[in-house]
């Protein structure tokens, strides 16, 4: 199995990164995961565009094109079901913590086969938070260790996922997914002010319900939302739209609403 490291096709057994890189020591970049299917990167232009996003706010210089990533992707890319993970460092400098004046970015990309998405998940409500103070709740940061420990507890509680509040206890977002309710027919997602990431299935789903004439709104979630929602799902580029079966002591169904925004979904570019 090959990654693609530094503009370079490496036998991943034998790739390396330098030891003093930041990314490595400090956290100090940003990442995206990307899925391919039957050969083909899905949504590829808007992940590029959320890292050179992502990258800009960091002051982290790029040192690839959008073409030369996507045709590094399409050199991992199989008939199968894949997961895409681009990573970006600021690269290798001498101690501390203040970026080095002249950086030299680091640019890495994996792949691994991605399991069939679950049909619905199990959740928590995790009691680690999402601090939506910091600038690295509105950006993939290599700085993922809240969400490890939010995910952590959802396997010890046997579930697939937790939902994470922010600091004031509003609904953020889950562990690695955004968080959707259905309330009266309504569809509500938490705004990005409180936490959430701008998830590229999020920002599709928002799109579609558009489309759709589904009334959606980006707005403050409660913890008491969660039980009154009529069904409430979860979103991310790997498990797509998937229905949330158990959450916070609740039974769900699979709701109408969810299975119209994932065909309309998959429709989309």
């Amino acid at each position: 199995m090959n990654c693609w490291l530094n503009g370079s096709l490496v036998d991943i057994e034998k790739a390396r990164i330098d030891p003093r890189d930041r990314g490595l020591l400090l956290g100090d970049g940003v990442f995206e995961t990307l899925l391919a299917e039957n050969g083909e990167v899905r949504h590829v232009e808007r992940h590029l565009a959320r890292l050179n996003a992502a990258a800009k706010l960091l002051s982290i210089p790029v040192p690839y094109g959008d073409d030369e990533i996507k045709t590094a992707l399409g050199c991992l890319v199989d008939k199968d079901r894949a997961a895409l993970r681009i990573t970006l460092t600021r690269g290798v400098a001498a101690r501390g913590l203040a970026p080095p004046e002249n950086s030299q970015p680091a640019l890495m990309i994996t792949a691994a086969q991605a399991a069939a998405p679950l049909q619905q998940m199990r959740v928590v409500v995790a009691t680690h938070i999402r601090n939506e103070k910091s600038l690295t709740s509105q950006i993939k940061s290599l700085n993922y260790l809240d969400n490890i420990l939010a995910r952590c507890e959802a396997v010890e509680a046997g579930a697939d996922e937790a939902v994470m509040c922010n600091s004031t206890g509003r609904i953020a977002c889950a562990s690695a997914a955004n968080i959707f309710i259905v309330r009266d027919q309504v569809v509500l997602t938490p705004a990005l002010r409180d936490g959430a990431l701008d998830g590229i299935m999020r920002g599709l789903v928002i799109e579609a319900a558009g489309a759709l004439g589904i009334p959606l709104r980006q707005t403050h979630i409660e913890r008491a939302d969660l039980q009154a929602a009529d069904e409430i799902f979860l979103t991310s580029s790997l498990i797509g739209i998937c229905p949330v079966a158990a959450l916070a002591g609740r039974t769900l169904a699979a709701g109408q609403i969810a299975r119209a925004l994932r065909q309309r979904v998959l429709t989309m570019d």
